[in-house]
């Protein structure tokens, strides 16, 4: 229906730090779909998102929705745990059974691990576990009844110090 224009991702406040921008071009109709997507960088942390709509005068384009995608799957990722000498650290969850899993590519030498669950505001949900791990792996229910459907952070730490965090979404 237009030429198309453009969505900013800006962090706090419409005029606030550029996350991203995400081209979006005509479509040729208002009816016309098309799906686009952008890099989003210097977003750490908790922050409100403001999504600015540029471009020329005039109508720009029809909006319908818009997700954030990981990097890598929200079902699993891999990260080092430097804490440990390189450790590698892969957290994956099932959604079937509702389980978060976490290998290690080598057992831990020192330190208590403690897993917790914040919401996306970063509030505490619950600590999923806290304690040493023997081997090389933890699996973890998470509790139907306690923990709402919805996107949560997940934040694994040994000795208070964060090794890996990652984003899953519970059905």
């Amino acid at each position: 229906g237009s030429s198309g224009g453009s969505i900013e991702l800006r962090l706090d406040a419409s005029t606030g730090t550029l996350a991203g921008t995400c081209s979006v071009a005509g479509t040729g109709g208002w009816q016309t779909w098309t799906t686009s997507t952008c890099t989003v960088s210097g977003a750490n942390g908790i922050h409100d998102l403001f999504l600015k709509f540029t471009g020329g005068s005039g109508l720009l384009f029809n909006f319908n929705w818009w997700k954030f995608s990981p990097l890598n799957d929200a079902l699993g990722m891999t990260g080092k745990n430097e804490a440990d000498r390189g450790n590698t650290i892969k957290v994956t969850y099932a959604e079937k059974s509702r389980t978060l899993r976490l290998d290690f590519s080598q057992p831990l030498s020192t330190g208590d691990i403690k897993v917790c669950l914040f919401d996306l505001t970063g509030r505490l949900v619950t600590t999923l576990y806290s304690g040493r791990i023997l081997g090389r792996n933890l699996t973890q229910p998470l509790n139907r009844a306690k923990i709402r459907p919805g996107a949560y952070f997940v934040k694994v730490s040994q000795n208070n110090t964060a090794i890996v965090t990652v984003t899953i979404t519970l059905n």
